[in-house]
């Protein structure tokens, strides 16, 4: 057997995961494990959950085989899964190959971590929500969601990977000579968990913006990197918010890439959510088109879960979390959801997503862009 537990809430899959792997070993069992976000929809969104959630999950060492479910053509998920195993796997010879990065030993000893509220400075950590910061032509900015750029007046301390060499208390000194500072965290994983934990029991809660120490030459290998370093913190409530470099990425792609990666791991929710699935022989119209409509016509319904499923037989059980669904019900005809509850059988198909639609602002969820 190789056992799997999905679902397309990236917290909920990779808790679960966690919670088998460890039920495993109480139990002496030692089967393996297959890892995936299930109906993680398309686009950046599909993929940064579902590299956020297999990546945290390699990093804790669990995992044996894995699979990207996206609503698009089935070959554009396999560049995906290559590129996150690429990252924890290294090929020797043909038909060999051994894990490569070091699992994150750090997160095994934080069986109940409850995180401590950062001292606000300015619009950056306390009860603030998340921010995305940018680097840009050596200025650093506050992006707002609709792309509005504000350069940023908190003093900034950098921490980079040189901090592996540096003994800790030395780091916890220097941060105590910058007390005003914002602290931008650009190291490995685990020096990023220890490095919070000395602090705060040192009574520092400067607010931690978290940044990948991995340089990138595209928007591509942007997500992937950032969605596993600092997805993973940001997936345990740990830092304040991301920076990512403008320069290379281009503001807006930047931007996206950051308010993202905050959406695909509940840290902020910027836009609406969907869950639909990759298609299958069962589905009986073109889900990727219909998937691209409603997106149009739905993004700004910001914290809305929108679903689109290809039949009935999964998608009301995959979908149970979503606020409405719009699924398969046969040739030319779909079923529309609030909620668990069915509220219109064998709708048209060239009439469903404009129903979906009136079906939401009957339910009061709809606002005006």
């Amino acid at each position: 057997l190789v056992l799997s537990m999905k679902s397309s809430n990236v917290r909920i899959m990779v808790q679960s995961c966690m919670l088998l792997a460890s039920r495993l070993s109480q139990e002496g069992l030692n089967y393996p494990l297959h890892l995936g976000v299930t109906e993680a929809a398309d686009g950046e969104d599909g993929r940064l959950k579902s590299v956020v959630g297999i990546g945290a999950l390699l990093a804790r060492g669990i995992g044996d085989t894995i699979r990207v479910s996206l609503t698009e053509a089935p070959e554009l998920e396999i560049p995906v899964a290559k590129a996150i195993a690429a990252r924890f796997t290294h090929n020797h010879g043909e038909k060999q190959g051994y894990m490569h990065l070091p699992v994150d030993i750090e997160i095994r000893h934080e069986t109940a971590r409850n995180p401590v509220l950062s001292s606000a400075k300015g619009r950056i950590g306390g009860k603030n929500p998340p921010v995305v910061l940018l680097g840009y032509q050596q200025k650093v900015f506050h992006v707002e969601e609709d792309g509005k750029l504000t350069a940023l007046d908190q003093p900034l301390l950098y921490i980079n990977d040189t901090f592996a060499e540096t003994p800790l208390p030395a780091i916890v000194e220097a941060v105590r000579q910058n007390n005003e500072a914002v602290i931008v965290a650009e190291t490995k994983t685990d020096c990023t968990r220890r490095l919070i934990k000395a602090l705060s029991t040192a009574g520092l809660n400067l607010p931690v913006i978290l940044k990948s120490p991995i340089i990138v030459k595209n928007a591509t290998d942007a997500l992937i990197e950032n969605a596993l370093n600092p997805g993973n913190l940001l997936l345990d409530g740990l830092g304040e918010g991301v920076m990512l470099d403008a320069d290379v990425l281009g503001i807006e792609d930047a931007r996206r890439i950051g308010y993202g990666l905050l959406q695909a791991t509940r840290r902020y929710i910027s836009h609406a959510e969907y869950i639909a699935c990759p298609s299958c022989g069962r589905t009986l119209f073109n889900i990727q088109q219909v998937l691209h409509k409603v997106k149009k016509r739905t993004k700004h319904l910001k914290g809305l879960k929108i679903a689109v499923m290809g039949c009935i037989v999964n998608g009301p059980g995959e979908m149970a979390d979503a606020d409405y669904g719009y699924v398969g019900a046969g040739h030319g005809k779909v079923t529309l959801y609030k909620g668990n509850r069915i509220m219109h059988r064998n709708v048209p198909e060239s009439e469903a997503v404009d129903a979906l639609i009136a079906l939401i602002k009957d339910g009061d969820d709809w606002i005006d862009c």
